[in-house]
């Protein structure tokens, strides 16, 4: 039998250990609840929310954003198939692409600093590809350059996402 003591360092292990999963969730539900993409951060699974526009100080999507960044995220599932993501061109301009678990555990972070080559590659090629691996099937991303510096910054395109092995029209 345990003790007091130890059914409660039990208890709260599972609490810590299981609220991020249910924070996440509640937040995958509530921001994936669209139809298509809105432009103020919400999306379909499997589908990129990019914010319109450069965040200000009323913005409250996320705690603190970054005044010089443009932002999309996505929430995913590859339990049945893997995913491409594709990023433009960014020139010069920095950007990281973190790719987090349920539990908020970045499981990856392509970009500027790490040339797109993800943990796992044996070697990069031409076009970068990369592949990351997600143990729970769901997971997040979000991409985040630098904007320009230019008062009223938007962007009509992101970074697209597609099947990795695209389904035939005849089947």
């Amino acid at each position: 039998m345990l003790g007091s003591a130890a059914k409660m360092d039990t208890v709260v292990n599972a609490y810590v250990y299981t609220y991020p999963l249910v924070s996440v969730e509640v937040t995958r539900r509530q921001s994936t609840n669209v139809s298509r993409p809105d432009g103020r951060g919400a999306a379909p699974m499997n589908q990129f929310a990019n914010l319109a526009l450069v965040p200000d100080a009323s913005f409250t999507g996320v705690v603190r954003p970054n005044v010089d960044t443009l932002y999309s995220s996505m929430f995913f599932d590859v339990s049945k198939q893997p995913l491409v993501i594709s990023v433009p061109d960014m020139g010069n301009r920095y950007h990281l692409f973190p790719i987090l678990d349920m539990w908020t555990n970045v499981q990856a972070s392509p970009g500027t600093r790490t040339l797109g080559v993800l943990p796992g590659t044996s070697s990069r090629s031409p076009d970068r590809i990369g592949t990351a691996r997600c143990r729970q099937g769901r997971a997040s991303t979000g991409w985040r350059p630098t904007a320009d510096g230019s008062s009223g910054e938007s962007r009509s395109t992101g970074p697209t996402i597609s099947p990795r092995w695209p389904r035939s029209s005849s089947g």
